[in-house]
């Protein structure tokens, strides 16, 4: 259902619909790479959504476009791009089921960096690097479509990039 979650609360300031866990402390507690597990919570809740903790295997650039907050990510990225003299290199890459062209590109952990700052000037880039959940593939946005792989960009079909020098 548009702007509710499995939780059934609909959103407010302080509830962001299918972005938050069941369950409190899920990030030391609950979270697994069991797949059987994660099976068991597939079939115990087929609306519920799901999410890998960022910081471990894998960190994610977050480029969100949101017209009505004046953010757009994607062409900020490009932007970056364009100064740095070189593109992203392909990797797994999620589409936000917001329909505004918002995603979310996974690369490997870089092993010198600790902490990945926002790039200056940008609002509409994050990085998720450290203990925090980014919603995968089919998760339902509280726009009521599906979270996706982009085409010929999921981990099936793709590795992990390394993250740019340029970025860190």
């Amino acid at each position: 259902v548009k702007g509710r979650c499995e939780c059934g609360k609909p959103k407010a300031k302080k509830h962001k619909p299918g972005k938050h866990p069941r369950a409190g402390g899920w990030q030391h507690k609950d979270a697994t790479k069991d797949h059987a597990k994660i099976s068991q919570w597939i079939g115990q809740y087929p609306n519920g959504n799901f999410a890998v903790i960022t910081g471990i295997d894998t960190v994610v650039l977050d480029l969100d476009v949101r017209p009505s907050e004046g953010k757009d990510g994607v062409a900020e990225m490009s932007a970056l791009e364009a100064t740095a003299g070189q593109q992203l290199p392909p990797t797994v890459t999620v589409l936000s089921g917001s329909g505004t062209g918002s995603k979310h590109l996974y690369f490997r952990v870089p092993k010198t960096v600790t902490h990945l700052q926002k790039p200056k000037g940008t609002k509409g880039i994050d990085f998720l690097s450290t203990s925090q959940g980014v919603v995968v593939p089919g998760s339902r946005h509280e726009s009521g479509h599906f979270y996706e792989f982009a085409p010929g960009l999921s981990p099936d079909e793709i590795e992990l990039a390394d993250l740019p020098n340029w970025l860190q």
